[in-house]
């Protein structure tokens, strides 16, 4: 299944020669003869997948050092694009071995649960710290891993089947028993038009808007639950946020996978919370540019497409192209707050 994915899509060495092309002036003649003799030992494939990961070591280093040194934003390009094709072609190579080598037991269970996640994390650090590279050739690549462990897994890696839901009841109630102060309710506006929504932000009083996403495929074909994001995505990579607050002392961020996130964080007994007090939650981070499946079950509301002129009346806003547009799009995925 895998060799014959990798057979359609894999991105050739010549394609991997021109990657790093437009940044000749950045790497230097040396590093750049490093690479390609890389890149021959690739297309060869004479030496085992732990000598050739050792050959990678010093570009990979290298490639490490330049991306924390200075401020993130800072940095340039060309570092993100040679670390991520560096760990893509490892993953690439480790693969190759292994089906050339061990065609029955790649299709095992074993193999795929140790050897493909190990992979997945390898191709997830080429896109949280590295670039997505030749039409995010890496993120697929994890999805079709992700894919084969899932086939090949004997039972449901999750047992427990909880919805993200609000219970809004309890939670008024508790917010009103800690505080007890005038507050007058919101309005709420079912799935109002644009132009309703225009004259209702023109008024500049808060509203919560009901009945805009029930069409989302997170509620309905897929479901997002505990146990979707286990079964689909629960060995992909991600940043958690250790704390619940940013000005807290201790508040921090660690890359774990989300199966480890989920049963961390989710499913632990009354003791631990009582003795583990930091909260951990997916926050502020562009998940769906790693995980794209994730972003085709949800879409952007209409609204978000206005901008601060479209509520100006001296300006014209009808020659406005949504495509220019830019909308940052993140998840806050964690715990009830005790």
């Amino acid at each position: 299944m895998i060799d014959e994915y990798l057979d359609r899509n894999s991105p050739t060495t010549q394609q991997f020669h021109e990657l790093l092309q437009p940044y000749k002036t950045e790497f230097g003649a040396i590093l750049l003869r490093d690479y390609h003799e890389l890149l021959k030992k690739y297309e060869i494939a004479e030496m085992l997948s732990e000598d050739f990961k050792i050959c990678t070591s010093y570009l990979l280093h290298y490639a490490w050092e330049k991306l924390h040194t200075g401020h993130w934003k800072n940095v340039h390009i060309c570092w993100r694009v040679l670390y991520a094709s560096i760990k893509l072609l490892t993953v690439l190579y480790s693969l190759r071995k292994s089906i050339n080598e061990d065609e029955g037991e790649c299709n095992s269970y074993n193999y795929c649960h140790i050897q493909y996640t190990q992979l997945i994390c390898e191709l997830d650090y080429s896109l949280i710290m590295g670039y997505s590279i030749f039409d995010s050739f890496a993120s697929k690549l994890a999805s079709e891993l992700h894919k084969c462990i899932k086939l090949t897994s004997e039972e449901s890696v999750c047992s427990e089947d909880i919805t993200f839901q609000l219970d809004n009841d309890n939670f008024e109630m508790e917010m009103l028993n800690q505080t007890m102060i005038n507050m007058n309710k919101l309005a709420r506006v079912s799935c109002p038009s644009l132009e309703m929504f225009k004259k209702l932000m023109k008024l500049g009083r808060p509203f919560i808007i009901t009945n805009a996403i029930n069409f989302w495929p997170a509620y309905h074909q897929h479901n997002w639950t505990l146990k979707y994001w286990k079964d689909n995505f629960g060995h992909r990579l991600v940043p958690v946020e250790i704390g619940s607050k940013y000005t807290e002392e201790n508040w921090g961020q660690k890359l774990m996978t989300i199966n480890d996130f989920i049963n961390n964080y989710f499913f632990t007994s009354n003791n631990e919370k009582q003795t583990n007090l930091m909260k951990g939650y997916l926050a502020q981070y562009e998940i769906f540019s790693q995980i794209p499946e994730l972003e085709s079950d949800i879409h952007i509301p209409d609204y978000c497409t206005l901008t601060g002129d479209a509520f100006d009346e001296d300006t014209n806003t009808a020659n406005t192209n949504v495509d220019d547009i830019h909308i940052d799009t993140n998840i806050w995925f964690g715990p009830k707050v005790e």
